[in-house]
């Protein structure tokens, strides 16, 4: 049950993310069309960064998670 809730926390993230990708695209381009790149150089505007949608080299690897209780390990799952 714990895995399924982990796995499920990741979706809205993703979207979220995406969303937000999606609306610095649009900015990045809007800021470079004509007559708005006069005002954004004026103005200092400048290109909005994209997040990853992967984990870059030489990020930190995830902590390990061993769930160890004394017991006998749970049978897999099919």
């Amino acid at each position: 049950m714990l895995q399924s809730q982990l796995e499920g926390t990741g979706e809205p993230h993703r979207r979220r993310t995406g969303r937000f990708n999606d609306a610095a695209r649009d900015y990045n381009s809007a800021i470079k069309r004509v007559p708005a790149v006069f005002f954004a150089a004026a103005f200092g505007f400048k290109d909005k960064a994209l997040f990853p949608g992967r984990a870059r080299n030489g990020a930190p690897a995830p902590p390990a998670v061993q769930f160890d209780f004394g017991g006998k390990p749970a049978p897999a799952k099919p």
